[in-house]
């Protein structure tokens, strides 16, 4: 699947996504024009522009590492029994989830129905 995705004051987002092969343990890999992070359930990766890649490797040496310290499915299961229990905020609003999903949707929409969508 491809999407491009413009937003206000000129931001735009591509996304190429495939469900297929696992070569390089999934994951998300955000591209910009000053680097990439590689983004997976173990941590992420930060790579800057122009830097030379590690020999025999098509990636220099990531500029930031930050593994994950546990399962995050896990992690927001308990915060949000937590937060039932005890009727606290959760560690992400429910804004944050709805405008996260409504870029998915938009796409869908678009994909199925063969047109732009515009909000």
């Amino acid at each position: 699947m491809n999407a491009s995705l413009i937003f206000p004051n000129n931001y735009t987002v591509v996304y190429n996504g495939a469900m297929v092969g696992s070569l390089d343990g999934g994951g998300i890999v955000f591209r910009g024009s000053e680097g990439v992070m590689r983004l997976t359930r173990d941590g992420f990766w930060v790579y800057n522009e122009g830097v030379i890649p590690a020999e025999g490797t098509a990636r220099p040496e990531p500029s930031m590492i930050v593994k994950s310290t546990g399962d995050g499915t896990v992690s927001n299961l308990r915060n949000w029994l937590d937060c039932i229990r005890t009727r606290a905020l959760p560690n992400a609003h429910i804004r944050a989830g709805v405008e996260a999903a409504r870029t998915s949707h938009l796409t869908n929409q678009a994909m199925r129905t063969g047109r732009v969508v515009a909000l």
